[in-house]
């Protein structure tokens, strides 16, 4: 079964050795002083993916300033950015790679 929530992990890596094996929303704790919550991918190449950006449906404009990118904006059970200052406490020494999944609704590739 899927154990979803609140974790004591640093990103979803942590997550999944902690026994959560299952996509969804989770909150981590990349720093000492705070929590957020994300989207875990726990499937695509094995899992273990902290999702910096989510698009799905469209419902999220992502045309936005550079303060809203910096903090983040959305919902994580959606459509979100993380936020470029959690990208910098993730990268900090902890291996980071990415993964571009960019599709269109329809699964048509972008231009």
């Amino acid at each position: 079964s899927c154990k979803v929530g609140l974790t004591t992990a640093r990103d979803c890596s942590e997550v999944q050795s902690q026994g959560h094996d299952c996509s969804g929303v989770y909150t981590i704790k990349p720093s000492s002083t705070s929590t957020v919550q994300v989207w875990c991918d726990q499937h695509t190449d094995g899992g273990r993916w902290t999702v910096v950006q989510r698009r799905q449906d469209g419902s999220v404009d992502f045309d936005r300033n550079w303060v809203n990118y910096r903090a983040g904006f959305g919902a994580p059970h959606t459509e979100y950015w993380i936020g470029d200052s959690l990208i910098n406490t993730q990268q900090a020494g902890c291996q980071f790679s990415t993964s571009d999944n960019d599709n269109f609704y329809e699964g048509a590739c972008t231009d």
